[in-house]
């Protein structure tokens, strides 16, 4: 399916304007050192805000990293590469990774908790695990007009019903900052510590 999307993702995802996405570059915190692991890097929209640093990007979709590997090339500042990879599965050692970033990934994936058990299990301890997504209200059940129109999106790609603090419960993760970045709260982005 993220094969088909890949001309039109960009399209899509053009809503989101680049402060929203500097933010959640900026929660990371990154250094020159730093060993960044994104998981759904998509068409790489995000590798022209990057600052220095070690880059490995994962995607599920060959044709997304294609997109991705054209910017790559123009961002000498950024060392590393792309790998297709299920992140359910990372194929990662343990504490591979400085700052793991997890962008309009967790809600299309098919088992959202199991890709953050990965996500913390790559990070090192004291590293920060960071995510943009849609997200419902914490600690509140999805409302009836949310779960009717999440019939709909799930079906597009993306579930809006999620709550992080579940997804999280029992992982090594403690939650920094949760702040709303776009729509409201419907877009949040939430740092994590790795403990």
């Amino acid at each position: 399916m993220w094969d088909l999307y890949a001309p039109f993702y960009d399209l899509f995802t053009s809503a989101i304007p680049d402060r929203v996405r500097q933010a959640y570059v900026d929660a990371l915190r990154l250094s020159p050192a730093d060993r960044l692991l994104i998981i759904g890097i998509g068409t790489g929209q995000d590798i022209p805000l990057l600052p220095e640093s070690v880059l490995i990007g994962i995607d599920l979709s060959s044709a997304m990293l294609a997109r991705a590997a054209r910017r790559l090339r123009f961002s000498p500042r950024l060392r590393g590469g792309l790998a297709l990879m299920d992140a359910h599965d990372l194929g990662f050692p343990d504490a591979s990774f400085d700052r793991v970033l997890l962008p309009l990934v967790v809600a299309v994936a098919a088992e959202p908790r199991v890709l953050l058990r990965e996500a913390a299990r790559a990070c090192r301890k004291g590293g920060l695990v960071v995510m943009f997504d849609k997200f419902r209200p914490a600690g509140s059940p999805p409302s009836l007009p949310r779960r009717t129109l999440n019939l709909f999106s799930r079906t597009l790609a993306t579930d809006i019903t999620l709550d992080p603090a579940e997804l999280v419960r029992g992982l090594p993760l403690r939650l920094l900052s949760d702040e709303p970045a776009f729509l409201g709260r419907q877009f949040r982005i939430l740092a994590y510590e790795k403990t």
